[in-house]
């Protein structure tokens, strides 16, 4: 999975957050199967040859997110429930915004609600958002969302020459999710295209400092990135993940874990074709 292409920084005079991302690239249904380089691919919507000036590239995310801010008002949000979570899908963007497992002792201390797990709003970094490079899905897409039952949200987006169906429902495991896409070609030309999905956990700065009156015990906030490829588990902590760490073969998953929680992305059938894991400062 590509990196990210970040926003620009807000305020350089001291760290703030820490964005811990993990990818798992695979392929998808396509008509027929094709077979993909292992070289990453460009971000959405850029050509491969395209260079940017970093002037240019702020502009570009201005305009990205001016375009995102005027599309608010067609906000809709699906529901996946299950005796032990309950996840909300955004439309715009498609991803996770919303993650509560359900019981007791899940609750908020303070507000005695339940705790949404996922640890960042912002759109590019919310998980089970969908890479579809060769697809050009816009940065600004506003998905066609379906309740289809208490499980089970659909999306379906269509341009460029492509059809996309996703559905995203409760898995028969604990705590799964599970998500299949299909992507349809209704133009006039053969495409190669890869899927990826990727998850991410954003932390405070000062979330990281722990242990009981300062007495340097391990904060259960601090992660790690982790990528079962060929057989073994590589485990990658947040400070190792300033450069991006990329794993071929055969991968089985991927995921990024704390001291109480791990989040995971696996393919249901066939392994994965690539895993990446970094870490990126907010400021």
């Amino acid at each position: 999975m590509p990196e990210p292409q970040g926003h620009p920084p807000e305020n350089r005079s001291s760290l703030s957050t820490i964005l811990l991302i993990t990818g798992a690239m695979m392929a998808l249904y396509y008509g027929y199967n094709h077979f993909f380089q292992h070289t990453p691919p460009p971000a959405e919507g850029v050509a491969a040859t395209e260079e940017l000036t970093p002037e240019q590239r702020v502009a570009r995310e201005r305009e990205v997110a001016d375009r995102r801010a005027a599309r608010i008002d067609q906000r809709q949000t699906g529901t996946l429930r299950t005796e032990l979570f309950e996840a909300t899908i955004d439309n715009l963007g498609g991803g996770l915004s919303e993650l509560r497992l359900l019981g007791d002792r899940f609750r908020d201390r303070a507000t005695g609600e339940q705790e949404n797990l996922v640890t960042t709003q912002l759109e590019d970094y919310r998980p089970l958002r969908l890479s579809l490079p060769g697809v050009d899905i816009p940065p600004d897409v506003v998905w066609e969302l379906t309740q289809e039952n208490e499980r089970s949200v659909a999306l379906r987006w269509s341009g460029n020459g492509v059809e996309v169906h996703r559905r995203l429902g409760g898995g028969s495991g604990a705590y799964q999710i599970w998500e299949a896409v299909q992507v349809g070609n209704v133009g006039g030309r053969a495409r190669r295209v890869r899927g990826g999905g990727g998850g991410v956990d954003s932390v405070p700065r000062s979330l990281e400092s722990g242990g009981f009156l300062g007495l340097g015990a391990r904060s259960t906030h601090i992660g790690q990135g982790l990528c079962r490829h060929e057989g073994e588990v590589t485990r990658k902590a947040r400070g190792d993940l300033a450069s991006a760490h990329g794993y071929g073969g055969t991968i089985d998953f991927a995921g990024l874990e704390n001291q109480y929680f791990a989040q995971v992305l696996a393919p249901s059938d066939e392994a994965a074709e690539r895993c990446g894991l970094w870490a990126q400062d907010r400021y």
